[in-house]
């Protein structure tokens, strides 16, 4: 499997080095989780290429001289503006750095010197360096500035002879690290498959596809993702600490799991085909919907604000307000230049509504969405100004409205929402273009009313996401294929790999563009 997503990358790296006609270094910033194995190709690749691939991971201090100066100057500000006060020397024809207040660095330091010799010497003075660095040992921090520094080395007094560079980080992708508009990862490598992410010129292109005009009825659909940036955690973060809270600390996410699967035993409450599972089938199949159906279950009829993993998302959400990122900032315009905009999201928290600029309504339960129906009618038809807040799994300040355990998800959406999702897909008439921020699509309940609707002739989708899940994928070929076809279309014409804090305020220039 490894071997095949390797060739699948290489093969995408050739084909980029062949497009790029433009002047300048062309820098295809890469992610790997099992690279060790796969060495062997990326070197012959890298021959094949008629340049070098450099291996970081247990190298011996110094790198071939002569000194990149300049560049080695900025490496240092970059360093020491961390708090990492550096320098660099040539010695014998030799680049050695130094972090001066940590003169025998070990782990993650070590390894980021050692990057950062090779980035500022002759080693990368040639045509073609693919340069492989290891993540495990580096805190996040480090990491961070690692990757970063790889970003530098093209945009700022790169070697004369640099033309295609590609730094690879081995270990597990991170969107807050490997995803920044400064160096985002063009390629990840994960499990098995290979996510290629999209230029720049992309986003652009397809953001004119998405809004044609302001009239146009818009639904931005909101999921965990796009308010990740305020501090809010993402699905598999909370699922595993609602474990921990469950069964206790355990060392690996294995652990939690095969102690939930004893929980789970020794109470009798597996569900239908539950049993049949291995340990690795059934954590990947885990989602919180299913933990939290425990965790309330141990309550016995208690409030739901009494549950650990509530509390925490109580707590989480008030701290998130604080916080303004740039997707945040641009959707509170968004609001204000689109006459026919719904927001709709299955996030428990209040980032969305919470001191929103002009007229809002929330609609959160059951009774809302049947007794509001009208207003929301009304809003995609272009008849009033108050824009509903669509939150189809209810919001944290009333624990009762939360939509929150797979008992709850597996039977569909309650019939009052479905049916004024229903009203607001025949107000807009056909091809009401839907953008899903930051989702997944694995929830069960949204799944099974997309599954009622046409994809070409009802919805036009978008997915906002900088690593697209597998679960979209799945989502995709499932419910979604048969119906592009008719248009010649399939999920990369409507994927947009970024973060919600790049593509809300890039929308946002282009409706006020409009």
């Amino acid at each position: 499997m490894s071997t095949r997503r390797t060739l699948a990358l290489l093969d995408a790296i050739l084909a980029e080095v062949e497009r790029h006609r433009g002047d300048g270094v062309l820098t295809l910033p890469v992610v790997h989780d099992a690279l060790s194995p796969e060495e062997d190709l990326i070197a012959g690749a890298a021959e094949h290429m008629e340049g070098a691939f450099i291996q970081v991971a247990d190298r011996e201090e110094g790198a071939k001289g002569p000194i990149n100066r300049p560049l080695a100057d900025l490496v240092v500000d970059k360093l020491t503006r961390s708090r990492l006060d550096a320098r660099f020397d040539e010695v014998d024809g030799r680049v050695i750095g130094c972090l001066i207040d940590h003169p025998e660095p070990s782990g993650g330091l070590e390894v980021l010197l050692r990057l950062s010799e090779v980035l500022v010497s002759a080693e990368i003075d040639q045509p073609v360096v693919f340069i492989s660095y290891p993540l495990a040992g580096m805190d996040t921090t480090v990491a961070r500035l690692a990757w970063e520094l790889t970003g530098m080395t093209t945009a700022d007094s790169p070697p004369s002879s640099l033309r295609t560079f590609v730094p690879i980080a081995a270990g597990e992708v991170s969107v807050s690290a490997h995803c920044k508009p400064q160096v985002p990862v063009r390629f990840a490598v994960q499990q098995d498959r290979i996510v290629a992410r999209g230029r720049s010129t992309d986003l652009d292109a397809a953001i004119r596809a998405v809004v044609l005009q302001r009239e146009q009825p818009l639904v931005l659909f909101l999921g965990a993702g796009a308010s990740a940036s305020a501090g809010v955690s993402v699905g598999d973060t909370v699922r595993d600490d609602a474990l921990r809270s469950l069964v206790g600390q355990q060392p690996t996410v294995e652990g939690l799991v095969e102690a939930f699967l004893q929980h789970l035993d020794a109470r009798d409450r597996w569900r239908p085909g539950e049993k049949d599972l291995t340990l690795s089938q059934f954590k990947e199949r885990l989602t919180l919907e299913r933990v939290l159906r425990e965790e309330f279950h141990s309550l016995a009829g208690r409030p739901l604000e009494l549950a650990t993993t509530v509390q925490r998302l109580q707590a989480e959400s008030a701290s998130a307000l604080e916080r303004l990122p740039d997707g945040r900032q641009a959707l509170r315009r968004l609001v204000e230049r689109l006459p026919r905009l719904v927001i709709a999201t299955i996030n428990f928290d209040q980032l969305i509504e919470h001191e929103l600029p002009g007229a809002h309504q929330v609609l959160a339960d059951r009774g809302e969405f049947e007794s509001e129906r009208q207003l929301v009618v009304d809003r995609v038809s272009g008849q009033t100004d108050v824009v509903p807040i669509l939150k189809l799994h209810g919001t944290i300040e009333r624990p009762d409205s939360l939509v929150a355990t797979v008992d709850k998800t597996e039977f569909g959406l309650p019939v009052e929402m479905a049916a004024t999702l229903d009203a607001m897909l025949q107000a807009a008439g056909e091809g009401l273009t839907w953008v899903w921020v930051g989702c997944s699509m694995r929830d069960i309940d949204l799944r099974m009313w997309l599954g009622k609707h046409d994809g070409a002739k009802e919805l036009t989708e978008w997915w906002v996401d900088p690593l697209p899940s597998q679960t979209l994928f799945e989502y995709a070929r499932h419910f979604r294929e048969s119906h592009w076809a008719t248009v010649g279309q399939t999920l990369k014409d409507r994927l947009i790999t970024e973060t919600s804090d790049v593509f809300l305020p890039r929308l946002d220039d282009h409706v006020a563009s409009l």
